[in-house]
């Protein structure tokens, strides 16, 4: 294991980050400095802002796994149409195309310019989803995720999460023999901070359905107790 060095992003969304960061706190680390490659950070969606503020203040390239309607602009204009503003926010339709139209191209753009890896949900095509995972891992690249069931909550606590991204462990290990970190990740909004806690390993010598509950509830548990950790006194 080793710290993470490569930068991978590309120009377009190394410029809108400039341009962004400035409309946000800027967040420290606390210990984001002994960020190791290859891993898997694991976060709390909140809502978009975990994934805002640590695509905005993560000190090293990270691949985010991101819905694959994102990745193309047409795809993305018709999400934003069928439900972002209209069925999540109840704008009028008109309003929602005049907003959907030049935001999905710029999504579009971004998705690709940060490398992120296209979550194909309930699909057979959810195996392209980890074969890049792995192919990023196996490069040393991390990748981060957000496995929240309610990623709309508001809530400093992880709540429950889907178990499918622990699957990434069986590809890894198929390809490499080795056990890929499981790192937890907190992003806090009130020190504005971003924090991580030691890895979590499947075991040597127990199968992945006997070690994945586990893995599951000391993932939990530990970006959990970072929230509590780093909350203002």
């Amino acid at each position: 294991m080793r710290k993470m060095e490569k930068e991978f992003y590309g120009t377009a969304f190394k410029i809108a980050r400039f341009f962004v960061r400035p409309f946000f706190p800027k967040y420290k680390s606390f210990d984001t400095e002994k960020a190791i490659a290859p891993a898997v950070y694991i976060s709390h969606h909140q809502n978009l802002y975990g994934p805002m503020m640590s695509m905005l203040w993560f000190p090293k390239a990270i691949h985010i796994w991101w819905l694959y309607v994102f990745q193309d602009k047409d795809t993305c204009y018709d999400h934003f149409m069928k439900f972002t503003f209209t069925e999540r926010f109840g704008w009028s339709r008109w309003r929602a195309r005049l907003v959907s139209f030049p935001l999905s191209r710029i999504v579009a753009m971004l998705f690709k310019s940060c490398q992120a890896i296209p979550v194909y949900r309930k699909s057979r095509n959810i195996n392209k989803t980890f074969e890049l995972s792995v192919d990023a891992l196996i490069k040393g690249e991390p990748v981060l995720i957000f496995p929240d069931v309610n990623y709309q909550s508001d809530a400093d606590q992880m709540g429950e999460m889907y178990k499918g991204f622990l699957h990434l462990e069986r590809y890894y290990h198929e390809k490499t023999g080795k056990h890929i970190p499981f790192v937890p990740l907190h992003i806090d909004k009130e020190t504005q901070s971003l924090s991580i806690d030691e890895p979590v390993y499947f075991r040597d010598g127990v199968s992945f359905r006997d070690d994945v509950d586990r893995v599951y509830e000391e993932l939990r548990g530990k970006i959990n107790h970072l929230a509590e950790v780093h909350e203002k006194p």
